[in-house]
């Protein structure tokens, strides 16, 4: 990863976990997805249903999730049917889906507005229910694998930090949280959940294999933990 993108993404991850209200975490997230080019985003935690996931508040999708409500399309759109139907992530074109889709005026909604290309990011969720963050960029710009997998960790950074309240009212496990790991460690240990060895997070993040060996070792420190499958199984619980 470039050094400057990845200096945006620590930043990001940084100005989340210090977010004070809604209106700070929704800058962050915002402000932080749009250095990586993403332009639209949803971030929907522990739904049953497509009307509970497009009432989520952290979501920047102008006028769409409306018009969709107004026109009650909502249990019609393909890329929720998807989700709900227990897809684990997709990529998707919307003028694609449209040329594809049976419903007319759902056809209709999607055509008559620019084309927009996305991911479905799977987020861990409740038993029996579903976390999902969705990005998006206007047609022409689409999402790269970088951007994806950037735009995945500040989903789960902003999931955890949403989630705060309650995993201090008992969810979850609190040792994360206890630990105060830097943007930094959060990052590497992020990054090692998604199976990358330290030379590929080094690689990644752009810095030396030493110095990610050394945030490693820090992170099982404060975690007061054995081994690094051991980290990355507290990171999902506390997740959760």
């Amino acid at each position: 990863m470039p050094r400057v993108l990845a200096g945006k993404l620590q930043s990001t991850i940084t100005r989340i976990q210090s977010a004070a209200d809604f209106g700070a975490l929704m800058h962050a997230l915002s402000e932080g997805l749009g250095a990586f080019g993403i332009d639209g985003f949803l971030l929907a935690l522990d739904f049953a249903s497509a009307a509970q996931m497009l009432a989520t508040p952290f979501k920047q999708v102008p006028g769409y999730v409306v018009r969709l409500r107004e026109l009650d399309l909502v249990d019609g759109d393909p890329i929720v049917r998807r989700i709900l139907g227990g897809d684990a992530g997709f990529s998707f074109d919307t003028h694609a889906l449209a040329r594809e889709a049976a419903d007319p005026r759902w056809r209709a909604l999607v055509l008559a507005a620019p084309p927009v290309s996305g991911a479905v990011l799977p987020l861990p969720s409740a038993p029996g229910l579903k976390s999902v963050a969705i990005v998006s960029v206007e047609a022409g710009q689409p999402l790269d694998a970088l951007a994806i997998d950037c735009a995945g960790i500040i989903a789960r950074v902003a999931q955890m930090r949403a989630q705060l309240p309650a995993i201090a009212e008992g969810g979850g496990d609190r040792r994360l949280l206890a630990a105060n790991l830097s943007s930094v460690q959060l990052e590497v240990l992020t990054w090692a959940a998604k199976g990358k060895s330290n030379a590929d997070i080094a690689i990644i993040t752009g810095q030396s294999t030493r110095s990610v060996s050394y945030h490693m070792s820090e992170i099982l420190r404060k975690l007061d933990v054995s081994g690094r499958s051991q980290a990355i199984a507290l990171l999902a619980r506390t997740e959760r």
